[in-house]
């Protein structure tokens, strides 16, 4: 599980990559999903940390869809919640049969996977705003 807390840190691209090109909104999204991911992993067992994640998740994705959607690309919000979802399930397969480094390794598949798309859409919506 130590490997999730250092796959974390992959968003700090993301995070430089925005607030290079002046996007604060999706940079302050991405700087709230380092900083709950870090402290989650950091102590995984913590319920509260957990939520916490999991919430600033939730409205980064609101966020992502919203843009997709304003700028047309139905097609890739689909994809991503479909991919996101299988990951999601996946994972919790193989929690619950107790397979830990697979669980883990999906979710830095993910942690990389969301890092990508947070790239994705910073690209778009500096080709939408100019």
């Amino acid at each position: 599980m130590s490997n999730l807390y250092y796959s974390s840190y992959i968003f700090l691209i993301p995070l430089i990559y925005s607030i290079y090109y002046k996007l604060y909104t999706i940079s302050i999204l991405t700087l709230f999903l380092f900083v709950t991911s870090i402290t989650y992993w950091s102590d995984y067992n913590n319920k509260f940390k957990l939520s916490c994640d999991e919430f600033i998740i939730f409205l980064l994705f609101i966020y992502l869809y919203f843009m997709m959607f304003k700028m047309k690309y139905y097609s890739v919000s689909i994809i991503c919640t479909i991919y996101m979802l299988v990951l999601y399930f996946t994972s919790f397969y193989y929690k619950i049969n107790q397979n830990y480094l697979y669980s883990s390794t999906i979710w830095i598949i993910a942690h990389i996977s969301m890092a990508l798309s947070l790239m994705f859409i910073t690209n778009k919506l500096l080709k939408h705003k100019t």
